[in-house]
């Protein structure tokens, strides 16, 4: 293995090697003796190994001391003229020159530099919008969360699995069930196995055709059955696939039970009762039946009172049985109350007029 050799001064002339420190004198006589005109000292090593000394033999000792005493001897002045008559003057470090041909490199930092602080102060706004749009979206999922737990529907969010992701106060107060204990849970893990086939049944539905679906169920609840109006739709992706789905159950169980006292009210009252609208007859009870000899109800849904087969066509006031049904009809929408009318109807298919 060849061993590691100090450059010359005469390499660095060459261009063998970049730099070569050793004695200011050894370095300055082999500039010259070596004719090496390119090359010049610039500066001391300033290592303690470059200070000048005498040396003398090993069995002179005396001669040391000697030498000492008489450079001790001699003054300030005396030493720079010694130094500047046998020591090469140092060459002048043109720093005109060195910035012309290294300033890209503080350019180049300073460039650097100016990127950074543009960078971080770029960096320190984005994370200040992003920190405010993070506050944004938690101030709306707190209302919006609000809203539901406020609303009167029974509200539930699930994933594509089933596994419910959201449910509303209501839905915990209805079914007894926390949001803990729902979230991340099936309906077969809440309900009984009759309710759960039917509910994925409906979920698969909605998932499949990506509509919604409106349906009136019965659903058990802690105080007993409901009636609920359920409306089941999708979350959709951009693309429009399913990403989750949402239902709203709107409990009509009061209201059921409204119409079925009327109802039974209804059919069961003697006098002759019609409900109607501007398009004609919705309803009527048995009791209008058999007044008017009809012999199915089908038969009258959807006509109106001026119809041939129930009234004449002229009224016993002289007015058209139609514009006689018109002001009626206006005058229950101004007054919002009950309107008392002498009409003049016939018993069914043209039949005898009465009153």
């Amino acid at each position: 293995v060849p061993k590691w050799r100090m450059p010359r001064p005469n390499s660095v002339s060459g261009g063998r090697a970049d730099a070569y420190v050793g004695d200011l004198i050894v370095a300055s006589f082999l500039i010259e003796r070596l004719n090496l005109a390119n090359l010049a000292p610039h500066a001391e090593a300033g290592l303690p190994t470059s200070a000048l000394r005498f040396a003398v033999r090993k069995d002179w000792p005396e001669l040391a001391t000697l030498l000492d005493r008489a450079i001790d001897t001699i003054g300030d002045g005396d030493r720079r003229r010694i130094r500047d008559r046998w020591l090469p003057s140092l060459a002048p470090i043109d720093w005109t020159e060195l910035a012309k041909t290294y300033w890209p490199l503080p350019a180049a930092v300073l460039i650097l530099l100016a990127y950074m602080l543009v960078s971080n102060r770029r960096l320190r706004h984005q994370v200040v919008e992003r920190e405010k749009a993070e506050r944004e979206a938690r101030r709306r999922r707190k209302e919006m969360k609000a809203i539901m737990d406020h609303a009167p529907a029974l509200i539930y969010q699930k994933d594509l699995s089933g596994r419910y992701l959201f449910v509303n106060q209501r839905w915990q107060e209805a079914f007894g069930i926390g949001a803990d204990a729902a979230t991340g849970k099936s309906d077969s893990d809440l309900f009984p196995r009759a309710s759960v086939e039917a509910i994925a049944a409906a979920d698969r539905e909605v998932l499949e055709t990506c509509r919604t679906r409106v349906s009136e169920e019965q659903l058990p609840q802690t105080d007993g059955m409901h009636t609920v109006i359920n409306v089941i739709f999708p979350l959709l992706e951009e693309s429009g696939r399913p990403y989750a789905l949402c239902g709203f159950s709107t409990d009509i169980t009061e209201r059921k039970r409204a119409e079925e006292k009327f109802r039974l009210i209804f059919d069961n009252a003697l006098d002759a009762f019609v409900l109607f609208d501007q398009g004609g007859m919705l309803d009527c009870n048995d009791a209008m039946l058999k007044l008017f000899d009809i012999p199915d109800r089908g038969q009258v849904i959807g006509r109106c009172l001026d119809d041939p087969k129930l009234s004449p066509e002229t009224q016993p006031n002289g007015v058209r049985s139609s514009e006689m049904r018109q002001r009626v009809l206006e005058e229950l929408v101004r007054t919002g109350g009950p309107v008392a009318i002498d009409w003049l109807h016939r018993i069914w298919g043209g039949g005898t007029p009465f009153h």
